[in-house]
């Protein structure tokens, strides 16, 4: 098998994170337990290239990265939004042509150029500010699932995307499947992920069958994408699963994955997660965040989860309505801390208190689910209204 992707930087403020990974470093890594030997094609920065050479040793992973001048790192608020992307211009290098034909790839998007890839079954994840088809740059696949967001999947397909912070409705959706599988040689399904471990499968442009989500108790979701795109290619392109059977692996995989997060993936622990509600696209209610920090948190969940088709109300007024969510600041005032408690007794809610231990979460708020993590506190709130 060969994972074709990109190595960057990572950073992120809430939680702290700042790793060298990328869509194709992270992907290969994460299946190398299940593929001995899988071959990693793509670019790595020069001033990385060492580094990233001693970490694929030890998983017995095939270095065929070719060094590249040009670096790129992701700046994350959170897990959940994305600041300071990328240039909106750079230096592209002319496409890397992979010799012979391979029986399973898995191709992301890369942003320093393309690589040709020739196989019999193929994954493709355009991930990219600027995603092209998997055929642009000549790849061919006898058989070819796409995994991408509703947005990326209207750019492939020449489809005009709705106004920044609008989701992305059905008949648009329908079109572009349309136009796709018109234009892309061997496509076989496309699976679209709904940004919250949602999956869904569709023929043609036609639904296929639901695929189930598994629970997670913390969320670390920077990646998320990498691990669907790369238990999807395992399932389906190297162990011929049905395609129905592959995106139900996938889904487990990301579960186990976002736990941590958990690398490489494990079969026995992506067997044993457990089955749970999809977070729901309605309303979220968000009471607390006196700080600048909490409120920023705050206004770009909401306009993130906006942009998804969700609803979440920012509130200071504790009025007998259930809150979902708690976000109580470091260190809190009084007063704020006796209305957030308060709050806490209009219903089951989540807290999140980065700094304080579970004795002292108790001692204000009761049996609660705490955390000290924003993205999984957004997750777990989510999955609690689903109830």
């Amino acid at each position: 098998m060969i994972v074709v992707g990109g190595v960057y930087q990572e950073r992120c403020r809430f939680p702290h994170w700042d790793r060298i990974f990328g869509s194709g470093l992270r992907a290969a890594l994460a299946l190398s337990e299940l593929v001995p030997g899988i071959k990693f094609h793509g670019y790595v920065p020069e001033t990385l290239a060492d580094d990233v050479a001693a970490t694929l040793a030890p998983f017995g992973i095939v270095n065929r990265l070719q060094r590249s001048k040009v670096a790129f790192t992701f700046n994350y608020l959170n897990p959940f939004d994305r600041l300071g992307f990328v240039p909106e211009e750079w230096e592209r290098s002319g496409p890397l042509c992979i010799e012979g034909e391979t029986d399973a790839a898995l191709r992301f998007g890369l942003m320093e150029g393309d690589v040709v890839v020739k196989a019999r079954r193929a994954v493709y994840d355009p991930q990219s500010p600027k995603p092209t088809s998997f055929s642009a740059s000549g790849s061919e696949a006898d058989e070819l699932v796409i995994v991408t967001t509703a947005y990326e999947l209207l750019v492939l397909a020449d489809v005009e995307p709705p106004e920044v912070g609008k989701p992305v409705g059905t008949e648009k959706i329908q079109q572009a499947l349309a136009q796709l599988n018109d234009t892309e040689k061997g496509l076989q399904a496309v699976v679209l992920k709904d940004g919250l471990g949602g999956l869904r499968l569709y023929f043609g442009d036609d639904l296929g069958p639901p695929i189930q989500t598994y629970a997670a108790e913390s969320y670390f979701r920077i990646g998320g994408g990498d691990i669907i795109a790369a238990g999807l290619a395992y399932a389906w392109a190297q162990q011929r699963l049905p395609l129905d059977e592959a995106a139900d692996f996938a889904a487990r995989c990301l579960a186990f994955a976002v736990e941590g997060p958990r690398l490489p993936l494990d079969a026995a622990g992506v067997a044993a997660v457990a089955l749970a509600p999809a977070p729901p696209l309605q309303k979220l209610r968000i009471v607390g965040g006196d700080t600048l920090e909490l409120q920023v948190l705050a206004l770009h969940a909401q306009s993130w989860i906006k942009e998804i088709g969700g609803e979440v109300t920012i509130d200071d007024e504790i009025d007998g309505q259930h809150t979902t969510l708690l976000l109580v600041g470091e260190p809190p005032r009084h007063d704020v801390l006796e209305r957030l408690i308060h709050a806490a007794h209009n219903g089951p809610c989540v807290v999140y208190w980065p700094n304080a231990h579970l004795g002292e979460v108790q001692a204000c708020f009761g049996d609660v689910v705490h955390t000290r993590d924003f993205s999984s506190a957004l997750y777990r709130a989510m999955r609690m209204s689903s109830r």
